[in-house]
């Protein structure tokens, strides 16, 4: 289905800034254990509880991504490894984690890595 969109909510454990435009590199190892797509982050800079991504499956990898959060519903949390890194800061150097907690048809909490953006 190419018209599929994922939405995610990711809840920050630590501070996470972002403005207008801002976009987050995601790693998803159970669809793809090392490419890591960009995608602007779409929730309000006033929103800082929580980062939001919207994902329209059109592509290959994508469209795995939507297989991949319609089936870790039925899966441990702990399975559910999802990876996201600020695009301008190499992934190695995360310092932040954040849980994902809120997503259209998904019903688990996932682990999510992110960098702290510098003010």
């Amino acid at each position: 289905n190419t018209s599929a969109l994922v939405f995610s909510k990711f809840s920050s454990l630590f501070r996470f800034s972002f403005q207008s435009g801002d976009y987050v590199s995601i790693n998803i190892p159970r669809v793809a254990l090392y490419e890591f797509h960009p995608f602007t982050v779409s929730s309000a800079p006033e929103e800082k509880d929580y980062i939001r991504v919207h994902i329209q499956a059109t592509g290959d990898w994508t469209k795995q991504v939507y297989q991949r959060f319609k089936e870790m519903a039925e899966e441990e949390a702990r399975e559910n490894q999802i990876k996201i890194y600020r695009a301008d800061i190499h992934p190695q150097e995360s310092l932040a984690n954040f849980q994902n907690v809120e997503h259209d048809q998904i019903g688990d909490q996932s682990n999510v890595k992110s960098n702290k953006r510098e003010p």
